[in-house]
């Protein structure tokens, strides 16, 4: 018999009678279970970087992601498709999206491929298990000794270095995730890219089946399948494999203003509500403006294009500028605002002002 052998010690069910069932818990509620690895992937272009990045920035901040509340944790995302200043580009804009700013990130660290030109984990042998490289063994260690509890590591193929159809090379690599889940008592999050058979069919897998089956949950990031090309900002976060959550949830999702956001239709109503406080907040925001002597136009071309102002004001709360336009139009069209001409007759400029209502 080996040497290294061991007796089994299963665990017996007769003992956890009248035990407290531990809940099940999220690292984003339906979609990444803690202690597992969930895998995020999506075409090169589509943005999940971006959206990983959003998840991250949440976890660290303690803040709802897409409509779903997030525990605050301490992070580190991993990027090895961007550089330091594309990422401090990207976290600026999901920052705004919070209104809060780097200041606020104590829970937030970033590596770089500038700090880490080889981040590959494993090296598999022809035969024998694989060794774990240097960097596998630096990044636990930082990861347990800073308590981290969320990782993102961006993209799979810097990382995994092997044979993407060796079902035994893939499960050995996401075993290896999976303890580093496990050690740092949080969840890993890994994109990627998916194959052409993934692409043609829809399912978004990479390579072989076994980083399907091996992870315990995959989402596909991809834009609507539609004829329509009109919408380049939509997008479309489907769950593809979900041990402990339904499976085919869908969530339809846009980009504006430098991140991802939930595209909620604009009819029902909740949307009518929502179209309410847009405007409500359009209004204070014009009179704020106002009351300072600042003018406003509806001209996008301007630099003081209504929308984009107001957007840049704490008031505007968790409106986009989307949003802000669209109740720009729609206040235009009740008759609550209008241009109005100021200036010299011969430099004549147009601003928007709040329209009277008094009896005539």
């Amino acid at each position: 018999m080996p040497a290294n052998t061991r007796p089994l010690a299963p665990h017996d069910p007769l003992t956890w009678q009248d035990a407290e069932i531990p809940p099940r818990r999220w690292a984003w509620p339906g979609l990444i279970p803690d202690t597992q690895v969930t895998m995020l992937s999506g075409d090169g272009g589509v943005g999940k970087t971006l959206l990983s990045l959003q998840i991250a920035v949440a976890k660290a901040l303690g803040r709802r992601c897409l409509g779903r509340d997030v525990e605050a944790k301490k992070v580190l995302f991993v990027a090895m498709e961007d550089d330091k200043d594309e990422m401090m580009r990207r976290l600026a804009d999901v920052l705004q999206s919070y209104n809060a700013d780097f200041g606020d990130l104590e829970n937030l660290w970033i590596i770089d491929h500038t700090l880490e030109d080889n981040p590959e984990l494993l090296q598999f042998q022809a035969y024998g298990e694989p060794e774990h490289t240097p960097f596998c063994i630096r990044l636990l260690n930082y990861c347990v000794d800073n308590g981290i509890q969320f990782l993102v590591l961006d993209s799979l193929h810097d990382f995994f270095t092997g044979n993407e159809n060796s079902r035994t090379q893939v499960r050995r690599f996401v075993r290896e995730l999976r303890t580093f889940a496990k050690e740092m008592d949080g969840a890993v999050l890994l994109t990627a890219h998916p194959s052409l058979s993934g692409r043609n069919t829809g399912t978004g897998e990479a390579g072989s089946t076994a980083w399907n089956n091996s992870v315990r949950s995959r989402l596909y990031f991809t834009r609507p399948d539609s004829d329509d090309d009109d919408d380049p900002d939509a997008r479309v976060l489907t769950t593809k494999k979900a041990n402990y959550a339904s499976v085919g949830e869908t969530i339809s999702l846009r980009w504006s203003d430098g991140v991802f956001a939930l595209d909620q239709p604009d009819t029902g109503m909740v949307a009518s509500i929502e179209r309410g406080q847009a405007e409500t907040v359009f209004l204070e925001c014009l009179d704020k403006l106002t009351a300072r002597g600042t003018h406003v136009s509806e001209s996008p071309h301007a630099g003081n294009y209504a929308p984009k102002v107001i957007s840049r004001m704490p008031e505007r709360g968790r409106f986009k500028v989307r949003d802000i336009e669209r109740a720009m139009q729609r206040l235009f069209s009740d008759g609550d605002i209008k241009n109005e001409s100021y200036g010299p007759p011969s430099r004549l400029k147009t601003r928007i002002v709040r329209c009277s209502h008094d009896a005539q």
